[in-house]
């Protein structure tokens, strides 16, 4: 696996003992592979829009459903790509340790409940530095296209024991944090990376704020999760 393009630039040369009667020739050549590139619809920002903060649940977390963009990698010839997502705000993820209990429901397509820096996202702190929640991203198999047809979208297992193929189907399309899998697609019943020219998933968001008890909001909060997409050339 490949996170960068490989330049190769060769040098060839002539040369003879004898000064003044002789000339060197260089030959020189830079070798770049496809250059794939990944694009975010709506500038790649999910907006949940202003929520009031009596809106919010003293005693549980509030689930403020699911919102998405897609996610686009464009390339000029046909190649293998995967791609990872690291979260920025892995800090102030409210699901993580032991005394938390939130969690981000209808978080992938099966429609189950996820927790943890495995599979979560931060969302910022408040102004007193209190985690505001948490947030999940997600992939709907059905709607992954790949070279303008239907693809598998499949990911890389995380542990993957003796006998076990290192790429398997994402069937429940849960978009793990950081170096925690690969995403790519195959042709349709298959589980190996196929060489696309452009491949789109749609990637939902489903988000849980934490309750007011432990937040104690008095003013105005921004919500700020963010997370980097890396395209990996396999």
């Amino acid at each position: 696996m490949k996170k960068c393009l490989l330049v190769v630039a060769l040098a060839l040369a002539a040369t003879s003992a004898h000064a003044g009667d002789t000339a060197v020739l260089k030959v020189k050549a830079s070798l770049a592979g496809a250059s794939c590139v990944p694009e975010l619809s709506n500038n790649g920002v999910i907006d949940f829009g202003r929520i009031h903060i009596g809106d919010l649940s003293q005693t549980q977390a509030t689930q403020l459903g699911e919102k998405g963009v897609m996610l686009t990698i464009n390339c000029p010839t046909p190649t293998k790509v995967g791609w990872s997502i690291a979260d920025n705000r892995t800090d102030s993820n409210a699901s993580t340790g032991s005394s938390s209990n939130l969690k981000a429901k209808n978080a992938n397509a099966n429609g189950g409940e996820l927790r943890g820096a495995m599979s979560t996202f931060g969302l910022g702190k408040t102004h007193d530095g209190k985690n505001i929640g948490a947030y999940s991203i997600y992939t709907t198999p059905g709607d992954v296209t790949a070279n303008g047809n239907n693809a598998e979208p499949i990911r890389t297992a995380v542990t993957a024991g003796a006998g076990m193929s290192r790429w398997q189907k994402a069937n429940g399309g849960t978009i793990a944090n950081k170096d925690l899998g690969l995403m790519s697609v195959a042709p349709a019943g298959k589980n190996d990376p196929m060489a696309v020219t452009s491949v789109s998933f749609p990637l939902n968001v489903s988000l849980a704020v934490e309750n007011l008890k432990n937040l104690s909001l008095t003013e105005d909060t921004e919500f700020d999760g963010q997370a980097t997409i890396s395209v990996v050339y396999l």
